[in-house]
């Protein structure tokens, strides 16, 4: 049971993923996406692709990966924060 549910969460985050990255990349890369009233969300969205990148397979990841790393630093939300820099430190040891 347990295999049959982490191949359904991988679809799932193949899928949502595939489908939900351009909207996340247009709220990170929007000019006004630093300003106080939005930190939050962007850095909400940078650690939504960073989960997208980590567990999914998205073709286009190598493309995504320099934009990725263009985003960072993530200051704000501690919390998404931890899932960024931990992604960041699997690439730095691959």
């Amino acid at each position: 049971m347990k295999q049959i549910y982490t191949q359904l969460t991988e679809v799932t985050v193949i899928l949502c993923g595939t489908e939900a990255l351009p909207l996340l990349i247009s709220v990170i890369e929007n000019p006004e996406a630093r300003s106080p009233e939005n930190i939050s969300p962007t850095e909400n969205a940078i650690s939504a692709v960073t989960k997208i990148l980590k567990y999914g397979s998205i073709p286009a990841a190598n493309d995504i990966l320099p934009r990725w790393l263009a985003w960072l630093p993530v200051w704000e939300d501690e919390d998404e924060a931890v899932h960024v820099y931990g992604y960041f430190c699997d690439l730095v040891e691959m």
